[in-house]
């Protein structure tokens, strides 16, 4: 019974430019039902979700096992590893 459900996310524009609305949309074909919930964020809020789900969501997605995964060097091994945010990802500075 798989795409019997249908889950979206989409991300709108504002219409004032202070924020966006994230808008989810479950549709089931199963229940022959449409689930639609909108909320809106200002562009901090925004600012903040997105920081924290740039480095969560790897985690939570098993990405940072498959990538270290790999068989270090020895030197590289004993060195605890520090992970520094992309300053892309930053908040305005």
């Amino acid at each position: 019974h798989e795409g019997q459900v249908k889950k979206s996310l989409t991300i709108t524009p504002l219409g004032n430019d202070s924020g966006y609305f994230l808008n989810i949309t479950v549709l089931n074909n199963a229940q022959k039902t449409t689930e639609r919930l909108s909320v809106p964020v200002t562009k901090a809020e925004f600012a903040v979700m997105r920081t924290a789900l740039s480095f969560a969501l790897p985690h939570i997605m098993g990405w940072d096992q498959v990538l270290t995964n790999h068989h270090p060097s020895p030197s590289s091994a004993s060195k605890p590893r520090v992970e520094r945010p992309h300053p892309d990802s930053e908040w305005e500075r």
